[in-house]
């Protein structure tokens, strides 16, 4: 079986991270940082930067300033060391890469970073490839993933396969490759959100994805 796994907020826990470039900005513009738990209940929910920065006593500040600031600033070395492995990560992806070929994804620019930091964590072993942007030509990108027929070609995805991910837009890369799709509540999105690209599973951790292989295992062993 394939198994795509998404990097950050499923493999990885992003929440210091996103949080202390949040607390960048707000500090940069004199305004009042909400907690970690607050600012982060909020980013889970998909609310808008508006009303974060309202929340944050920033109330006349373009909110595309703050897109910018994390979108500059979240591949930064010194923001980049606040991401934690999940607890089951390492063992998880062990089990399940000694039985299947998994492969990560990430949306990740930065590509020297990003090999940094696979390297800090110690998994880049566990997987097959890395389908990242500016990789080869052979290790695409999550939105080339997108493109069912081109992937199909390149990678041989076979039936059962299984992506996971935190994102809407991990599952709908799942529902146009034709392969079951699980959801993690781990991440970027609540489960509320998720719910709502109507994901095969959800679960809210990755030891549940050992299950839900286990199974799919046994409908191709009938």
């Amino acid at each position: 079986m394939m198994l795509f796994f998404d990097f950050d907020g499923t493999i990885v826990d992003i929440s210091r991270k996103y949080f202390s470039v949040y607390s960048d900005f707000v500090r940069m513009h004199g305004g009042i940082a909400m907690t970690q738990r607050q600012y982060w209940e909020l980013k889970r929910s998909e609310t808008s930067n508006k009303e974060i920065l309202d929340a944050s006593h920033l109330p006349d500040l373009d909110p595309d300033l703050l897109s910018q600031h994390i979108k500059n600033k979240i591949e930064l070395e010194q923001f980049l060391q606040n991401d934690r492995l999940f607890d089951d990560a390492a063992a998880v992806l062990d089990r399940l890469s000694s039985r299947h070929a998994c492969y990560l994804i990430s949306m990740r620019r930065n590509r020297p970073m990003f090999q940094k930091q696979l390297r800090w964590l110690n998994i880049e072993h566990f997987f097959t490839a890395v389908l990242a942007p500016e990789f080869s030509v052979a290790e695409r990108s999550k939105a080339v993933l997108s493109s069912k027929a081109e992937t199909l070609e390149r990678l041989g995805i076979t039936s059962p396969s299984l992506i996971v991910g935190d994102s809407g837009l991990d599952i709908t890369t799942g529902k146009k490759l034709g392969i079951a799709t699980c959801a993690v509540t781990t991440g970027i999105r609540n489960e509320s959100a998720l719910k709502k690209y109507g994901p095969d599973f959800i679960v809210n951790t990755l030891l549940d994805v050992d299950e839900i292989v286990s199974r799919l295992d046994s409908v191709v062993s009938r």
